[in-house]
């Protein structure tokens, strides 16, 4: 059984090693937005992992960490300080606004 596993686990060939590349698209550009298009209709699987929201949240909680632990005063602090200082901003999660989507950068690992 354990020889069986090693031989799984075995390295791969350094020509088989396909390490992820990183892609940038700019979607106030028309051909960036084509071929982030064309990308995730090739590769179905894509996902989105982080947002400008959740990081955006994530640094109030980083600096604020008292209300970590109180998450309905969390949420509502939170939607103080995102109209407090992000009066022009948008939630890319809500798509409020495609208008300001389309200065939105992404970045995906091929």
């Amino acid at each position: 059984m354990t020889n069986n596993l090693t031989k799984q686990l075995k390295p791969t060939k350094k020509d088989e090693n396909k390490e992820p590349k990183p892609q940038f698209f700019d979607l106030s550009n028309k051909e960036d937005q084509t071929n982030l298009s064309q990308l995730l209709k090739e590769q179905s699987h894509i996902t989105v992992i982080d947002t400008y929201e959740t990081q955006l949240k994530e640094l109030f909680i980083l600096d604020n960490p008292w209300l970590n632990m109180n998450p309905p005063q969390c949420e509502e602090e939170f939607k103080k300080h995102k109209e407090e200082h992000y009066k022009n901003t948008v939630s890319v999660r809500n798509r409020k606004d495609t208008a300001n989507l389309a200065a939105a950068r992404w970045s995906c690992f091929t």
